[in-house]
């Protein structure tokens, strides 16, 4: 049986090979949901919505010698820093997460991406039996879920990205059979085979890519997509064994076709410096995101890959246990060091943001109190919540809404889960 910090291993090698996020714009936009943050996810999320944002779990990246950062020589990082008090979470912060759950419908929800209204978007999954559905639902506080989209083929396909820009739905299908009853969800190892975009307004479907029908600018193989600034960006190459290929994109309002990028391939995604390919260890911008200047001039190329942000806010992990956070208003950036026993565990991976809140591992900071509490591992009827994608001070994530699934190789197996979400901009400040 592996232990937590196995399956943590192995999820993060998992999505890293595998993730593929999206939000929006460069500069930046304020609804940008961040990718990503955390190395575990339950076992199960990894089967379904391994290209989350979100996404995208990046592990000792750099940027690429030919991509060199726009400010080579950062301010440095301040010599004296403040360490945060350790406290406990508030009343109001402990009662936000007993009620994160957001009502769903299926028997295993997971979440996929945070829509521009702060609707969550998710894939519920109706099985593990034969010719159950498969849907793309948008989940809200007080409402029932509906149904975004229905998975033609739900016993042998699956959602492995699902985010919105203003009216149109970027939807990333994988070849994924059902798994049955008492066995352990797999994960396709391809990527998306059919990309599409569905326009919500006037309910018309524009395939982008699509394996089935390859043709010269198709090639039939593709490792991710994404949208920045109201356009489609993904990659294609020959064959899953080629190393090289091309960035195409789609132009949501024009209906433009472009080809960006040409050379050695990865992982299409979109990270706080803007649109990326993550090629192995190495990441190359492709499409930049212009930094607020404070964020700019103090961030150094190594900590670029650790940027965090929810659009308006940002943060990046310094070392093990000092985080840099700056947010607008602010003239220069926040450091703050964690107390000892309060390290972050997921070092390389960039912090989730959510406003004057950062969260590394499973540690709350507020970055203006200097106060630092520990997150719950259970609350509300939900076993092991983890956030792990942000947008505008939001925060969503998964948990586990039963015990009754058993434990194979470290994974729970028929164990169901939910889709969490908290909203920080109404909650107080984190004090000592």
């Amino acid at each position: 049986m592996k232990t937590d910090t196995e399956l943590e291993g192995l999820l993060r090698t998992t999505l890293a090979n595998r993730a593929a996020t999206v939000t929006d714009a460069p500069p930046v936009p304020a609804d940008l949901p961040a990718r990503r943050h955390r190395a575990w996810l339950p076992a199960l999320a990894a089967a379904a919505a391994v290209a989350i944002a979100v996404a995208g779990v990046l592990v000792g990246i750099h940027l690429a010698k030919d991509n060199p950062p726009a400010n080579p020589t950062p301010t440095p990082t301040p010599a004296l820093i403040p360490t945060t008090c350790p406290t406990t979470l508030p009343v109001a912060w402990r009662a936000a997460f007993t009620g994160s759950a957001l009502a769903t419908r299926g028997r295993s929800t997971q979440v996929l991406s945070i829509a521009p209204d702060g609707s969550v978007l998710a894939l519920q999954d109706d099985g593990p039996v034969p010719g159950a559905g498969r849907f793309i639902v948008r989940l809200r506080p007080g409402r029932a879920p509906d149904v975004l989209y229905d998975v033609p083929d739900p016993d042998h396909q699956s959602v492995a990205i699902a985010q919105q820009y203003e009216h149109w739905l970027l939807i990333g299908l994988n070849d994924e059979e059902r798994p049955p009853k008492g066995t352990i969800p797999g994960s396709s190892g391809q990527g998306p085979t059919k990309i599409e975009v569905l326009d919500l307004a006037e309910h018309d479907t524009h395939v982008l890519f699509d394996v089935a029908a390859t043709d010269s600018l198709v090639g039939p193989a593709s490792n991710s997509a994404a949208v920045l600034d109201g356009r489609v960006y993904w990659d294609q190459r020959g064959s899953y064994a080629a190393d090289h290929g091309v960035v195409r994109s789609y132009d949501l309002a024009t209906g433009a076709l472009r080809t960006v990028y040409s050379g050695k391939i990865g992982y299409t995604e979109v990270t706080a410096v803007g649109l990326v390919l993550q090629i192995g260890e190495r990441q190359r911008v492709i499409v930049p995101a212009q930094l607020p200047a404070p964020v700019d001039r103090a961030v150094s190329s190594d900590e670029r890959a650790r940027l965090g942000t929810d659009g308006t806010a940002y943060a990046w992990t310094v070392s093990p246990r000092i985080l840099g956070w700056w947010a607008p208003g602010e003239a220069a950036p926040t450091y703050r060091r964690l107390p000892k026993g309060m390290s972050i565990q997921d070092f390389v991976d960039p912090p989730l943001v959510a406003g004057q809140f950062v969260v590394t591992t499973s540690i709350l900071t507020d970055m203006r109190t200097g106060a630092s509490a520990r997150l719950p591992t259970t609350t509300g009827g939900v076993t092991r919540p983890d956030f792990y994608l942000s947008r505008s001070g939001l925060l969503a994530g998964l948990g586990f809404t039963e015990t009754a699934g058993h434990y194979i190789d470290g994974y729970w197996a028929d164990a169901a889960m939910t889709v969490l979400r908290i909203d920080t901009t109404s909650l107080p400040p984190v004090t000592c």
